[in-house]
């Protein structure tokens, strides 16, 4: 992308990426070609090409996502709605899972289709420790005033101070890359999670200080001596 902004500018670059065909939408073009899916059994051979190849894809959302749109193209019936929900309702579990799991990554992403929102996540992430990547890639989102994904890529483009090198793999845990919609649906809750344990961690430590050891309930010990201990694992993993 770098270079083909500097050829060509950020304009050109940004409409380089509008016109951009999904992945999905070029293996159904490519397996249909010659086919006239208003015929059974065409559509049948539709069905026998692709799936061979949908059933090497590594990515179960992604496979998923694949078959889903595969049946609506082979079967014209409306009895499969309940199946299609199932699907549905799988990949938002595996999305979710995937991209929870990692909640420095799931700001990240959601940062990367909203960079207006840098602020609000510096303010909720700051002093997080399990949020180093999102705590930096904000500040860099920020720093260079973006407010769209095509700002931000161009930033990163033109940058000649080392950052673009740094960001080069902030998503290579991610085996898919979920819709904007559903990216910033889960980074909400990651971040609301994460405010509330930091309010959490704040009244406890301020417990501690304002109270002797004999006046903290067996609810606030534990509590302070599970966030020491997650402060040691984490010391020692640096």
């Amino acid at each position: 992308p770098d270079t083909l902004v500097r050829e060509e500018g950020q304009q050109a670059f940004q409409a380089r990426v509008e016109a951009a065909q999904p992945l999905s939408e070029f293996f159904f073009q490519i397996y249909a070609r010659g086919l006239d899916l208003n015929v059974a059994e065409q559509r049948g051979m539709l069905k026998q090409r692709a799936e061979a190849q949908i059933e090497q894809v590594q990515s179960q959302v992604l496979k998923s996502a694949l078959r889903r749109q595969l049946n609506s193209l082979t079967f014209r019936r409306n009895d499969n709605r309940a199946n299609e929900q199932a699907v549905q309702g799988l990949e938002r579990d595996l999305i979710s899972k995937r991209v929870v799991r990692d909640p420095d990554t799931a700001i990240c992403l959601a940062l990367y289709y909203d960079p207006k929102q840098a602020s609000k996540c510096l303010e909720m992430i700051e002093g997080v420790e399990t949020c180093t990547k999102a705590l930096e890639f904000a500040e860099f989102v920020q720093s260079v005033s973006a407010e769209t994904t095509a700002d931000l890529l161009y930033a990163l483009a033109v940058d000649q101070s080392g950052r673009r090198e740094q960001f080069r793999n902030l998503f290579e845990r991610l085996e898919w890359v979920p819709p904007r919609e559903q990216a910033i649906e889960v980074a909400d809750d990651v971040l609301g999670r994460l405010q509330s344990e930091k309010k959490r961690v704040l009244a406890l430590r301020a417990a501690k200080v304002n109270k002797l050891p004999s006046q903290l309930s067996e609810a606030e010990k534990q509590a302070l001596k599970s966030i020491s201990m997650h402060k040691d694992s984490s010391n020692r993993e640096t």
